[in-house]
């Protein structure tokens, strides 16, 4: 990818999915400097600073207006920091303000049309979730791989998701005889040119199958059948490998740091 499209990407980045954001049942605030995300719960899941334009003058008087914010609210928040962020030193200003790092990913991104197009192993079926009951199986395979602490976020969120926008959702299983080895899912706003994929897991004693590949190549496939140009991913270090040799290249970084009140 040579610079002056990564440039071109990464303004659409930030302008389509960062300052212009979509939360599905959170209230989004295009403030002067950060675009601001407040959900029904306390939790950082749902409370989000999602996109900053900042400076080395103004940068430290915005971070402390909104810990005043959310302090106030006693709502645990994040604040996602890309690479090309600015000031350079937003993530040492957050951690003297006491965040801590939740995650870093590599964003990686890749044409919906040409994601390689991997079938699933011949014991493995790929549904897309139609029925809001059938969500219990997407959960469950969270629920082991993550752990309980997202599971009523994600009920909720799916759950919305689903009902309020059908066609804008992908959500998938993955099955071996009836039981629920994989899940994901991806939103396609046909006005935007991302489809952002979002949670591939698959059990641990299922991985190395294609399982995961399979996921992805479904999704793109639906994205590109809503006219999505790219697929874009939050890639963690398990998953990186896997979708740079499904077509995808690294745009740019992100790290999620995230600041609780007692």
């Amino acid at each position: 990818m040579d610079r002056e499209t990564r440039r071109l990407l990464l303004d659409q980045l930030d302008e389509k999915l960062r300052r212009n954001c979509r939360y599905i049942g959170r209230d989004v605030e295009k403030l002067e400097n950060v675009t601001r995300v407040t959900g029904p719960s306390p939790s950082g899941f749902d409370n989000v600073i999602v996109w900053s334009r900042l400076n080395s003058e103004n940068a430290d008087a915005e971070i402390d207006r909104h810990i005043e914010w959310f302090a106030a609210k006693q709502h645990t928040f994040t604040w996602i920091v890309y690479h090309h962020d600015r000031p350079e030193d937003l993530k040492e200003r957050l951690f003297a303000r006491g965040f801590t790092l939740e995650s870093s990913d590599e964003v990686v991104i890749a044409r919906s049309e040409i994601i390689r197009n991997d079938s699933p192993p011949d014991d493995i079926q790929i549904r897309k979730v139609t029925d809001p009951q059938d969500l219990a199986d997407v959960l469950q395979v969270q629920d082991k791989v993550w752990g309980t602490g997202y599971h009523d976020f994600l009920s909720r969120w799916l759950g919305q998701m689903m009902r309020d926008h059908p066609e804008e959702s992908c959500i998938v299983t993955a099955y071996s005889d009836e039981q629920p080895v994989g899940s994901a899912w991806s939103v396609n706003w046909s006005d935007r040119p991302f489809a952002p994929l979002f949670a591939g897991c698959v059990l641990p004693e299922w991985r190395g199958r294609g399982i995961y590949r399979a996921m992805v190549a479904a999704r793109a496939e639906a994205a590109a059948a809503r006219g999505i140009p790219w697929c874009l991913v939050d890639a963690g270090a398990e998953s990186l490998p896997i979708l740079l040799r499904s077509g995808f290249q690294t745009l740019t970084s992100r790290a999620s740091l995230s600041k609780g009140f007692e």
